[in-house]
């Protein structure tokens, strides 16, 4: 389209340049041309962001840090392979006990949580307070926790 334009309004040997007529051309041209960048790079933007967001997908369960929040009041996280359970221990300022979460993102003192099962078209990002008096996180690593997360809940996925 560029080439095109150009060609259209290169000066001719001997006579006068139309300026009017160059503009005439110039501006639509430039303006597909803006256009079109704009598309080209927002379609590439598409496919990587999509291309992140299945690698991530898959990659929550396994490689995220695990989590376990203890909270002295219910959080309502559910659903997406997370659990809840009561905690029974006496003498514990906490009652309620969430496992089957991976961390996703840390920003200052906010925790960004998903349940293991996770995925960016469906699912729930929890945001939690690191200095909460209330909550108790806890990082938990190692294949053989992971298999047993949500063994004694009070309601599984």
């Amino acid at each position: 389209m560029l080439l095109s334009a150009y060609a259209r309004t290169r000066p001719q040997p001997g006579a006068p340049a139309d300026r009017r007529r160059a503009a005439q051309i110039w501006a639509p041209a430039l303006l597909v041309a803006l256009v079109s960048l704009f598309w080209a790079v927002s379609g590439y933007a598409g496919l990587v962001g999509r291309g992140r967001a299945e690698e991530t997908a898959a990659t929550v369960a396994g490689q995220f840090p695990a989590v376990v929040v203890f909270s002295k009041q219910d959080l309502l996280i559910r659903g997406g392979g997370s659990c809840v359970a009561a905690v029974d221990q006496k003498g514990s300022s906490y009652h309620y006990r969430y496992a089957g979460l991976r961390l996703f993102h840390v920003s200052g003192d906010r925790l960004f949580l998903v349940p293991r099962y996770w995925a960016p078209w469906q699912g729930t990002l929890y945001v939690l307070r690191e200095q909460d008096a209330d909550v108790r996180v806890e990082y938990i690593s190692g294949r053989d926790y992971r298999a047993t997360e949500c063994q004694h809940s009070l309601v599984n996925p």
